[in-house]
């Protein structure tokens, strides 16, 4: 298995924790009562089931995706930190009663577990949203980018600097997509892929038409998509 530097970074410091805990736990003369079985265990749990979950959030691939497994990492740590110092006080505290003691444990494993798992549900859901604005980002993008290729390949002046109009406004237009406006979208596209075969033709006035009808096309769609973002669209 690959691990990233974060992984083996975290895997380190999560058993130098529990060899630290170990030898606190027994090195120092506690009463061994049920209150520090109790403790101890919990504590060794939190170590080691903090240890599956920073993993798991810092072991996806890509570095967004890394980011994204950050708050799951962070409350790992929170929930490892506040176990081991409550673990630590039930030690300490051998008149406590177990009824007492267990609650707090349970209490806290509880809480870090529906915290770590509404923490990677919310995740999810983010990479989902920002995986659909990408899609919806890439369409008018990807039209710059066809255009500024047909530039390059331009041999006429004015057909040059109306392509350079068009990619300067594709540059500037929304580029978010929408479902709404997927009709002037299509026709913009496929004005688009028109006006790729007409680029190395000699007579360049039929393509410099194509690229007044693709400009008037990005300014309708800019229109129609103020008016869905006024409507909240």
């Amino acid at each position: 298995m690959n691990m990233t530097r974060n992984r083996v970074s975290a895997l380190i410091i999560l058993a130098v924790a529990v060899v630290t805990f170990n030898v606190v736990a027994f090195a120092v003369p506690f009463v061994r009562g049920p209150v520090f079985w109790l403790g101890y265990a919990f504590g060794l749990v939190a170590i080691l089931g903090g240890a599956a979950a920073i993993v798991y959030a810092l072991g996806r691939k890509g570095l967004r995706s890394k980011f994204y497994g950050l708050p799951l990492a962070s409350l790992a740590w929170s929930y490892i930190g506040t176990q081991i110092t409550a673990s630590f006080v039930e030690m300490r505290v051998f008149a406590m009663p177990t009824w007492l003691a267990l609650v707090i444990n349970v209490i806290i494993l509880a809480v870090a577990a529906v915290g770590l798992v509404l923490a990677d549900v919310g995740t999810e859901a983010i990479k989902q949203i920002d995986g659909r604005v990408g899609a919806k980002v890439f369409y008018i993008r990807s039209l710059q980018a066809d255009v500024e290729l047909m530039m390059d390949r331009a041999g006429d002046p004015g057909l040059r600097k109306s392509l350079g109009e068009l990619a300067e406004a594709l540059r500037y237009s929304d580029p978010m997509s929408s479902d709404s406006l997927a009709v002037v979208e299509n026709t913009l596209e496929v004005k688009v892929a028109q006006l790729a075969e007409l680029v190395g033709a000699e007579d360049p006035s039929e393509a410099i038409s194509l690229v007044a009808e693709s400009r008037e096309l990005v300014a309708e769609r800019n229109r129609k998509a103020k008016l869905l973002k006024g409507m909240g669209a």
